[in-house]
């Protein structure tokens, strides 16, 4: 048996301490996973571990040995691997998926030209195979950049189960993954332990944790505060100590009430086999969900309804008056505003900080002119920052740097300010941790007191059951089901999401 050890790890940022004098150890055989709230400091571990911030103080052993944390191929080398959340930053979009899951082998061999395309599709196809899906992705030609999101994240789980590692790093590996390669991810996890591997991962989904983990280590604040037995813990302590405090109610729902006037009516709609003839209304004040599971067609209905993409066929009805978007900011200027899926890739300007993200969309309450009022912009950033507890070391400081949970609040804090009617959320609480769940389930209800109408994208049920007061089923790109609150159970909608039941 093998240990990875992390001893006084220390890591700052202007302004933030990240991780504070953090010590705790993994190892192989078995599966460890890393849980903590909303800028605990999770990520900033996996980095610091991986290779990317070695600018970190305190010292990394695996087995007796040293390590220097200096760069990602250095940790590579050492038998440490890292997925990373938001999988697009470890692929290459225009290369091929073999491209991509022998980048590696390729970039790094002495001995490039004795490679031939076959051997690298056949071998790719392989790896494929030894883990179990091959099925997922039958064209290994295929460029990454024309393939779903639950696939890109497949193929980074592939490649780091080819890598030969020792010790593999998963941040939120099955947060883009339909339940069925979920399952599937869980069994080759398992295989891995029995292998000797030692599995570190990331997760927010507490019922994941428990089923496949052996030793759960808790971080806060930056700080370590406990490794616990998974069979001698439970859920409630481990978010007690999470947060400090017992997570009272996950679902802290502000009293609202929908009104009988209809402010968005959707007729026939489709899109090529992704969106077929739907229909459904949306009323004032109204949290209305549209739940099902990977490649269900949430996404695309969204992006239709707000002209990212160009219907077939069908009618979109806002305030009683026939609309056809042809660009986003068609819908911006009515009043419809999105907070994406892929907050990284469609949401933020990464490289830009908190204030510039906010006042990007605020340009006309902010500009003197055609000049921008920096005061006016911090302001107005500040006044976000302290409304939804974004936690930040100030308003100027670059989104890329701040945990998931923060950057999806930023992208919120964009469209609040201005005078719209209609939000439409798409996963927003995909890759955060229960408390910032809680939060962002507090604003969105917060949003229906007020008046506006919610149209919130989720692939899980208690989200469905605890914040919606209508659900829409779809299924393979159709609403096989619509039930009220007080109709919903978990199996009904399970069953209507898989294609077992259709109304």
């Amino acid at each position: 048996m093998d240990t990875l050890r992390i001893k006084d790890i220390t890591l700052d940022f202007p302004g933030v301490r990240a991780l504070d004098n953090v010590s705790m150890s993994f190892k192989t055989g078995e599966v460890h996973a890393l849980v903590g709230a909303n800028g605990a400091g999770k990520s900033s571990l996996f980095k610091t571990i991986s290779g990317i911030y070695p600018h970190y103080r305190g010292k990394i052993y695996l087995g007796d040995k040293e390590i220097k944390a200096k760069s990602p191929h250095e940790m590579l080398k050492e038998g440490i691997y890292c997925i990373y959340q938001e999988v697009d930053t470890s692929l290459v979009p225009e290369l091929t998926i073999a491209e991509n899951l022998l980048l590696y082998e390729i970039v790094n061999t002495k001995k490039f030209n004795t490679f031939s395309w076959q051997t690298i599709y056949d071998r790719a196809k392989n790896i494929l195979k030894d883990v179990g899906f091959e099925k997922e992705l039958p064209n290994v030609k295929e460029k990454v950049a024309n393939i779903s999101v639950a696939q890109r994240q497949i193929i980074a789980i592939a490649r780091a189960l080819a890598s030969n590692a020792s010790f593999i790093l998963f941040d939120e590996p099955t947060s883009s993954l339909s339940s069925k390669d979920v399952e599937k991810l869980k069994a080759i996890i398992r295989g891995l332990k029995e292998k000797d591997l030692g599995i570190v991962f990331v997760s927010h989904r507490l019922e994941e944790v428990f089923d496949i983990s052996d030793r759960i280590s808790v971080l806060r604040d930056g700080k370590y505060i406990g490794t616990k037995e998974k069979d001698k813990t439970s859920p409630e302590e481990i978010v007690s100590m999470m947060l400090g405090h017992s997570l009272e109610e996950q679902f802290p729902i502000a009293p609202h009430t929908s009104e009988d006037e209809t402010v968005l009516k959707v007729e026939g709609l489709w899109y090529k086999n992704k969106v077929r003839d739907v229909s459904f209304e949306l009323k004032r004040g109204e949290i209305l969900g549209i739940y099902g599971l990977v490649g269900a067609g949430k996404t695309e209905l969204l992006h239709l309804l707000y002209g990212n993409i160009k219907p077939d066929k069908g009618k979109i009805i806002l305030k009683g008056k026939n609309v056809r978007f042809h660009i986003p900011k068609d819908a911006v200027k009515r009043g419809i505003f999105l907070i994406p899926e892929e907050r990284r890739k469609q949401g933020l300007f990464l490289e830009k900080t908190i204030a510039f993200n906010i006042g990007i969309a605020n340009l006309d309450r902010i500009s003197k002119g055609i000049f921008v009022d920096k005061e006016r912009e911090i302001e107005l950033a500040r006044t976000m920052k302290e409304e939804l507890k974004i936690v930040a070391s100030s308003v100027l400081q670059f989104v890329d740097f701040l945990s998931g949970g923060n950057q999806q609040k930023v992208v919120v804090g964009r469209w609040i300010q201005k005078k719209g009617d209609i939000y439409f959320f798409d996963e927003p609480t995909k890759g955060i941790d229960v408390g910032a769940k809680s939060e962002m389930y507090r604003i969105i209800s917060e949003l229906a007191k007020m008046g506006k109408s919610i149209l919130f994208i989720t692939p899980e049920i208690p989200e469905v059951m605890g914040l919606c007061d209508r659900v829409l089923v779809m299924f393979d790109g159709s609403i096989v089901a619509q039930m009220r609150k007080d109709e919903m159970d978990p199996k009904r909608l399970l069953a209507y999401a898989t294609g077992g039941s259709k109304e």
